[in-house]
């Protein structure tokens, strides 16, 4: 297995160096409601936009994070 198995976050630092790395983070602030958005339909490299937001309404503002179900688990294997 490597890093990118599963579900995971990739801290500010991933993309720009000498940013936020994932231990400075305080763990309560992973903690609360979620609401999963369904992004299946999207096609290899077609970026995640509002559309997809949309689709669960005021879900999407109660929530504290959003979590983006791509399908990449029918591709394991």
């Amino acid at each position: 297995m490597f890093s990118h198995t599963g579900t995971h976050m990739d801290p500010p630092t991933h993309l720009f160096p000498y940013r936020t790395t994932m231990d400075q983070f305080p763990p309560d602030q992973f903690i609360g409601k979620a609401v999963v958005i369904d992004c299946c339909d999207l096609k290899d490299g077609q970026p995640i936009t509002m559309r997809q937001i949309r689709q669960v309404g005021a879900d999407a503002d109660k929530a504290d994070s959003l979590l983006f179900h791509l399908g990449w688990d029918q591709r394991w294997g």
